[in-house]
C-alpha cells in the first residue's frame, strides 16, 4: 500500500506550509505511513522560516497521481491544487 500525501495548495505560503507539517507529523506519530509533499514552489516567508530554523523541508511533489489518498490540508477544495490532483472516482481505484 502507499504512503497518504499530505500536501496545501500549489505553491504554498507559511499557513499551508506549516499545516501540512503539522498534520503529517502528527499523522506519522500516530502510526500512519505518511510523505509531507510540497506541489510547486513555497513562497519566500516558508522558506526564510524553514532556514531560520533548520529544518528539513518537505520533499517536492510533481504531482499527486502517485498516490491513493491525498490529505488536502488549508485549503477548501481540491481545485487549490490545480491539474496536479485529479479527483478520482470508485471507477478508478
Amino acid at each position: 500500500m502507499k504512503p497518504i500525501l499530505i500536501t496545501c495548495y500549489v505553491n504554498p505560503d507559511l499557513d499551508g506550509f506549516a499545516s501540512a507539517i503539522a498534520y503529517g507529523e502528527f499523522l506519522k506519530k500516530t502510526g500512519n505511513d505518511v510523505i509531507v509533499g510540497i506541489i510547486g514552489e513555497s513562497h519566500v516567508e516558508a522558506k526564510y522560516i524553514q532556514k531560520r530554523f533548520g529544518f528539513e523541508a518537505p520533499q517536492t511533489i510533481p504531482n499527486a497521481d502517485d498516490f491513493d489518498e491525498v490529505i488536502l490540508v488549508d485549503a477548501s477544495d481540491l481545485n487549490g491544487l490545480g491539474k496536479n490532483c485529479r479527483q478520482k472516482s470508485h471507477r478508478d481505484h
